[in-house]
């Protein structure tokens, strides 16, 4: 079944790494909308999107087709007038909002956070962690993109919980570091997660940006 999604993945994005043993994940851009969607491909070949759109999905277009209709339902009806439609759309985005020349700290939070939770969806996933075991997003420390050699890299620091904590473990986070890269182009981006590792909490978080 995963191998069958991945080919769907592969023939949209021009690349997909088959030979990981790891479920994929992927940033799906929406220019027309300035948004961003992750996509998540877990070990039954069903697909999970982050913001959730509805799913899990059995196929990419069915993927795809459900973001387009989450996308429409939000779509401001002045924004399909005809009347002043170029400037409209010139100044505002589909939903209304106002376009601006650098994404929003809110937005960006937000979607930062979207994609922290693909990722730890897919670490509890890869270590079979389920039910009380499972890890769950607690806050998004830190982030920040870089640039290395053309190649540009995602870093996150963030807490967890675990979903069974007993009474006596229910103040006890779990921190994370995570590094993620882009790679391809296309549609669909492969996200690679280069590393994700449990961090002391006395060590210092800022540290591990480099």
């Amino acid at each position: 079944m995963q191998a069958e999604a991945l080919a769907q993945v592969s023939q949209l994005s021009g690349r997909c790494h088959t030979s990981s043993p790891e479920p994929c994940l992927w940033e799906h851009l929406r220019r027309d909308w300035g948004r961003r969607f992750y996509i998540r491909l877990d070990v039954e070949g069903c697909f999970h999107t982050y913001p959730d759109v509805g799913g899990p999905f059995k196929s990419l277009p069915e993927t795809t087709e459900a973001i387009d209709r989450y996308l429409e339902a939000r779509r401001d009806p002045k924004m399909c007038e005809k009347q002043d439609k170029g400037i409209r759309g010139h100044l505002y985005w589909p939903d209304g909002t106002v376009k601006r020349r650098t994404m929003s700290e809110k937005t960006e939070k937000s979607e930062m956070r979207q994609l922290v939770q693909a990722l730890v969806d897919k670490y509890n996933e890869d270590h079979n962690l389920f039910e009380d075991l499972a890890h769950e997003l607690k806050d998004v420390l830190h982030y920040q993109s870089i640039i290395e050699n053309l190649n540009l890299y995602y870093h996150f620091n963030f807490k967890t919980k675990i979903k069974g904590a007993g009474p006596n473990e229910l103040s006890m986070d779990n921190l994370f570091f995570v590094e993620v890269k882009f790679i391809g182009k296309g549609k669909l981006i492969e996200l690679q997660a280069n590393c994700f590792c449990a961090v002391n909490p006395d060590d210092n978080v800022n540290s591990l940006f480099f």
